[in-house]
């Protein structure tokens, strides 16, 4: 791996780190307000702690757009038949173990 690709994972993991930070904060206040007796403004809390996952996913999804090469072709996919094997380097995992499923209903 290259220091390139390295440095590119780590800021990628770091924004992941984040985003997972602020999503717990969330269910905290959700599952348990009271037991978070220094925040009065819940409503504030959650607004701001959502905007941190939005900024965090936005910088991720800028990283892999403009830094991470595309995966390449492998030789066995241009082979008639034969399935395209997934090589993606640095795959962001779906922090959506909190949030709702953007797709629409077919």
């Amino acid at each position: 791996m290259t220091t390139k690709m390295r440095l590119l994972e780590a800021t990628i993991t770091r924004f992941r780190s984040k985003a997972l930070d602020h999503l717990t904060r969330i269910e905290i206040m959700l599952d348990n307000p009271t037991g978070v007796a220094e925040h009065v403004n819940y409503v504030d809390e959650i607004e701001e702690n959502i905007r941190e996952v939005m900024i965090c996913e936005n910088s991720i999804n800028a990283l892999q757009t403009y830094f991470v090469p595309p995966p390449a072709a492998s030789p066995q996919a241009a082979v008639a038949g034969s399935p395209p094997t997934p090589t993606a380097p640095l795959e962001v995992e779906a922090l959506s173990h909190a949030t709702p499923s953007k797709k629409k209903p077919t």
